[in-house]
């Protein structure tokens, strides 16, 4: 993935696997995996990790009532050998951070029109 954040290219590799659970009240979607840096902020980078987990949950309070939770663990792995290491920690974090709201804000347009266009049938 290359992304363009804070006028610096990102460059990563990622590696995720997908699972969809559904029951009578309930759906579940999972993603798990890893990604790695290639380069940030202008800098080839090394040995920093990033492990993920997303899950999103459909469940069904009473007829035409869903409730829905979305829930993201993560956890990012630095070399504190980095030269300027503490800005590098804050920078990435911050240009995470922006990556998953804006994911989770497309996920949760995509639900919602998904829902409107399902009521219109």
């Amino acid at each position: 993935m290359d992304s363009e954040e804070y006028g610096s290219l990102l460059k990563m590799q990622f590696r995720y696997a997908g699972k969809r659970i559904v029951d009578q009240h309930r759906q579940v979607a999972v993603r798990s995996g890893q990604s790695q840096f290639l380069e940030a902020f202008g800098i080839p980078v090394i040995d920093v990790h990033v492990q993920e987990k997303q899950w999103l949950v459909l469940s069904e309070l009473s007829p035409g009532m869903t409730m829905m939770k979305v829930c993201l663990d993560m956890y990012v792995h630095f070399n504190r050998a980095l030269p300027n290491h503490q800005q590098f920690v804050d920078q990435t974090c911050q240009v995470l951070a922006k990556q998953k709201q804006l994911g989770f804000e497309s996920v949760l347009q995509d639900i919602e029109q998904s829902l409107l266009v399902g009521d219109a049938s």
